[in-house]
């Protein structure tokens, strides 16, 4: 997908293409904001659903199954045709998402009575607008909430490519994508701030998976921000985005979510205050934390972390702090720290001679090559850096 705010899933974040050498510094093209009007398009597009039957979803080896190889599928069970009779859509809190009893035609073939119920039920609701995004598995548009005029991102996925999961609940397992599963996770329960997008809503129509989110306004993506500012950015701007990046990691960690594909591409910068704000983006390749050490590798490969390069393994905040030092020292200097793999494991680390030594120092906590000498998430919010 292009260089766009709320990526359409794994295909373009999760590539195995490496973007440029690390002495290249960063071009810096001019982007637009991702503001858009309030006013509706003429249309709401929405991809042609197949007739290939729900039943025999399986999850195809483009995004997940890198060269790294497959993901973990443990929790994977197919969603069977009978579940979209019983629930035809996704409601989250803030919302109430119902199938419409209008079934008007529309310009895509659909593959039933509900389908078009489900349709009507997202038209009837929000307009969608212009593209903001496309990638392999789908694509993402503008829009707005017909009730009040609030912008959202509505991205849509083949559902041929989408991971389901069984989520227990009161009234048994539910069945859901695993990408909705994480963003209802990563949300705190009640109202507030928070560093994740939010999940506003979601729709199965056909053989397509659309979800509702937040689109904050004014906002563009950290790697257009950082193409706007001082090049490369001065270390007291880089520093205000690093302390926000660190606990927005620790609060989508701390609800067991583990993102896994933290570039500037998956950050917002809300740009309408003084102080710009993170906000996290794009679970497609994300999954649940847990203890044990992970044996796939969805993600960016210029952003892994030694240990998969080295062993095949990695565990969730290690190499999570290792793409937030990827990350902050590419702001700092204008390019990456590496251009190749091997260099993450054998090579040395240029820095900059006019960086605070504990901007220094924090940046090599990060990038440590054994997983368990490298800083936690909660030291580096304590670091003398970002204090």
């Amino acid at each position: 997908m292009a260089s766009r705010s709320y990526k359409s899933n794994n295909t373009v974040q999760c590539s195995a293409s490496t973007k440029r050498h690390s002495e290249e510094s960063l071009e810096r093209p001019s982007k637009k904001s991702r503001t858009s009007p309030s006013s509706p398009s003429d249309s709401c597009s929405l991809k042609a659903v197949t007739e290939e039957s729900t039943a025999s979803l399986k999850r195809k080896s483009t995004a997940d199954e890198t060269e790294e190889g497959p993901r973990k599928r443990s929790r994977v069970t197919p969603i069977p045709a009978e579940d979209h009779r019983e629930t035809p859509c996704g409601s989250c809190p803030n919302e109430d998402a119902q199938p419409s009893s209008n079934l008007e035609d529309h310009d895509v073939p659909l593959i039933s009575p509900l389908a078009k119920a489900i349709k009507a039920a997202f038209d009837e609701k929000y307009v969608e607008q212009e593209l903001l995004g496309k990638g392999g598995f789908g694509a993402v548009f503008a829009g707005y909430r017909r009730q009040d005029n609030v912008p959202v991102a509505i991205k849509h996925i083949h559902l041929s490519s989408v991971e389901i999961i069984k989520v227990p609940g009161d009234l048994g397992d539910r069945k859901l994508p695993l990408e909705v599963a994480l963003l209802l996770q990563a949300k705190p329960p009640e109202s507030g701030p928070s560093a994740v997008v939010g999940l506003l809503n979601w729709y199965v129509v056909g053989q397509e998976l659309i979800l509702v989110l937040e689109r904050p306004v004014p906002c563009m993506e950290l790697g257009d921000y950082f193409r706007t500012r001082q090049f490369p950015m001065p270390e007291h701007e880089v520093k205000v985005i690093g302390k926000q990046l660190v606990d927005a990691l620790i609060e989508i960690h701390s609800r067991g979510v583990f993102h896994r594909d933290i570039k500037m591409e998956n950050i917002l910068i809300e740009t309408g205050s003084d102080v710009p704000r993170v906000r996290i983006i794009d679970f497609g390749c994300g999954t649940f934390v847990t203890e044990e050490a992970y044996t796939s590798g969805p993600g960016t490969p210029l952003y892994k972390s030694p240990e998969w390069i080295i062993n095949r393994r990695y565990k969730a905040e290690p190499a999570t702090v290792w793409q937030l030092g990827f990350l902050l020292y590419t702001m700092v200097h204008g390019h990456y720290p590496f251009n190749y793999p091997q260099k993450k494991v054998f090579g040395n680390l240029y820095v900059r001679q006019n960086l605070s030594n504990n901007c220094l120092r924090f940046l090599q906590s990060c990038f440590l090559t054994a997983p368990e000498d490298r800083a936690t998430l909660e030291a580096l919010k304590d670091h003398p850096w970002l204090v």
